[in-house]
């Protein structure tokens, strides 16, 4: 439960970083609220989905 949890936190925080880095340097070059709040929104997106196919592989084992 820890590692999935920790595996999903660092995902999570890689996949908000890379949009940030790529909606505010290059290549979209948007503002910097614009650019945190699509990475706030696709980190969220990204921690539901690693959640979710972490989860069936533990359930699929039962």
């Amino acid at each position: 439960m820890a590692v999935r949890l920790l595996l999903i936190a660092v995902s999570t925080c890689f996949v908000g970083a890379l949009v940030y880095a790529g909606c505010v340097i290059w290549p979209l070059q948007m503002l910097k609220p614009t650019g945190l709040i699509a990475a706030i929104s696709v980190s969220f997106g990204w921690a539901l989905v690693g959640a979710v196919f972490l989860d069936s592989r533990k359930s699929r084992k039962d």
